[in-house]
């Protein structure tokens, strides 16, 4: 009979300590998984403002590109300067 009794104490020893790996690998995992999500959300902000940059950058070439061109010479110098054209018609408005 005393064999009975170690048998069983013993498979009870054995399903406590399987329980507690068991219990350890399920918060492991779910430590693992709120990691991965917070991982997963700073990834999509990261690209969100690697495409805003992409963007940024490109409006920035352009402007660049604008303002080598006489178009843009043209139109600094009628803002700043006042300079027309001689085929410029000027609308003044009437005085009330």
């Amino acid at each position: 009979m005393p064999n009975k009794r170690y048998s069983k104490r013993g498979i009870s020893i054995i399903i406590v300590i399987v329980l507690l790996i068991v219990g350890l690998i399920a918060i492991k995992t779910d430590s693992l998984k709120k990691e991965l999500d917070r991982k997963e959300t700073e990834l999509t902000t990261l690209e969100q403002k690697t495409q805003e940059a992409r963007e940024s950058t490109q409006d920035i070439k352009n402007e660049i590109i604008y303002r080598e061109t006489d178009e843009y010479i043209e139109d600094r110098a009628r803002e700043d300067l006042g300079l027309r054209r001689e085929d410029d018609i000027i609308l003044v408005p009437k005085d009330e």
